[in-house]
């Protein structure tokens, strides 16, 4: 099955600040759950479970990228594991594979892909 998006969603209290407004009020590529599907848009602050969109339409976000590589590299020794995190430009078959991944662990965030449905993907 082809994945469609590919989602982070933060820990209870995002504490890296994923969701969180940036300057001057600009908001993330945010997607949130509408029943048993994922929708990307303006999430209401009202929605239970929210993430930020590192790829959606089968083609990266880079927004969502540049929030989410900021948070991770800012952890200690990120670079150990994962030097090519500073590079930036993927393919949405490298987040699906490895960006996504690295960035998940290094933010204790989950991973979510999803299908062109909005349904998550089971790897």
């Amino acid at each position: 099955m082809k994945v469609y998006a590919v989602l982070l969603v933060p820990a209870e209290g995002d504490p890296h600040g994923l969701l969180r407004e940036g300057m001057c009020g600009a908001r993330p590529p945010l997607a949130w759950m509408n029943g048993p599907r994922w929708v990307f848009g303006w999430a209401s602050e009202r929605a239970h479970v929210r993430a930020l969109v590192l790829a959606w339409g089968g083609k990266p976000v880079p927004e969502g990228l540049d929030r989410a590589t900021a948070a991770a590299t800012a952890t200690p020794q990120w670079w150990v594991d994962h030097p090519a995190l500073s590079d930036r430009r993927w393919h949405t078959h490298e987040i699906v594979e490895w960006v996504g991944p690295a960035l998940a662990a290094l933010c204790g965030c989950t991973l979510v892909l999803l299908d062109a449905d909005g349904r998550e993907v089971k790897t």
